[in-house]
């Protein structure tokens, strides 16, 4: 059973593309990245958690990287890439990713975030489209440094009043929803000044 990732395995995935590390079901107890600093613990409990809840596609593990699907930064995870992969669901721990600035868990079989999503207050892009998400947590709003949201093809049909609260937004999709008529007068307020780009059709 591998229970650590070390520094030159993660050096190794980095320099040469193509590798990649397994992490569902493997014990896996400590990672390192490039710099020889370990991934928290919280970070590292995620990490594992989460492909619990994926079919077991292999990820491409890398430190400090412009490419691959998780990458860290001073121990912490700063970017997931979760998309097509069949999942399911994203565990309560998933909101101790604190450092978080890009989540793309779209093209799965998500119906609902976890409560404690709200957490991630560093996260600027999050790509959710293609799912089976019907509502947002009451406190979506709390997610203040979005900048990038892709939610379409859904079925969503309520936001949380303080859905407002996102005015960072720059780029918006939310095509193919079910809005009632309170999500559609905030979202048309938000997007006569807030956003650079939106497309609400459906």
């Amino acid at each position: 059973m591998v229970k650590e990732i070390p520094r030159g395995a993660i050096s190794h995935l980095e320099y040469y593309d193509g590798r990649e590390v397994v992490l569902d079901n493997s014990g896996l107890e400590k990672i390192v990245d490039f710099f020889g600093t370990p991934l928290q613990e919280e970070d590292r409990d995620a990490v594992v958690e989460i492909f619990k809840y994926a079919n077991g596609t292999p990820v491409e593990f890398y430190s400090n990287a412009e490419d691959g699907e998780i990458r860290i930064k001073n121990g912490r995870v700063i970017y997931f890439y979760l998309n097509n992969t069949g999942l399911s669901c994203i565990p309560d721990s998933f909101g101790n990713l604190t450092e978080l600035r890009e989540l793309y868990v779209h093209n799965n079989q998500l119906s609902q975030l976890p409560d404690n999503f709200v957490n991630l207050k560093k996260l600027e892009n999050l790509f959710i489209h293609n799912n089976q998400l019907s509502q947002l947590s009451d406190n979506f709003g709390d997610l203040i440094s979005l900048e990038d949201l892709y939610m379409g093809d859904n079925g969503i049909f309520k936001l949380p009043s303080n859905f407002r609260n996102l005015v960072n937004l720059k780029n918006f999709y939310a095509e193919n929803n079910n809005f009632d008529s309170e999500s559609m007068g905030i979202l048309y307020e938000m997007g006569g000044s807030s956003f650079g780009e939106i497309d609400l059709k459906w």
